[in-house]
């Protein structure tokens, strides 16, 4: 019985190592392929066939945020704005 269970026991902790695992390369994946693409990826979710333009989230050469970027950016600060906002 107990060698059963620390038989168990080292199956499970071997299979979270691989998960463990297979999620770093998978994190440390995809900063690199946006990074790849110039972080503009053409989209198609709905199956068209037809590429949605990727506006874009940031121009490494200027520094600034663009397209979906700007968006986001301006998201934040209305949520920023809305917590400082004192409680009526």
């Amino acid at each position: 019985m107990r060698r059963q269970r620390e038989r168990q026991h080292s199956v499970g902790e071997r299979g979270s190592i691989l998960m463990e695992y297979a999620m770093l390369v998978f994190l440390a994946a995809v900063p690199i392929f946006l990074a790849w693409n110039g972080f503009s990826v053409p989209l198609d979710f709905a199956g068209t066939g037809v590429a949605v333009e990727y506006k874009g989230i940031y121009d490494l050469a200027s520094g600034q945020y663009k397209g979906y970027g700007k968006e986001m950016q301006k998201f934040f600060e209305m949520v920023q704005s809305g917590i400082a906002l004192p409680i009526p």
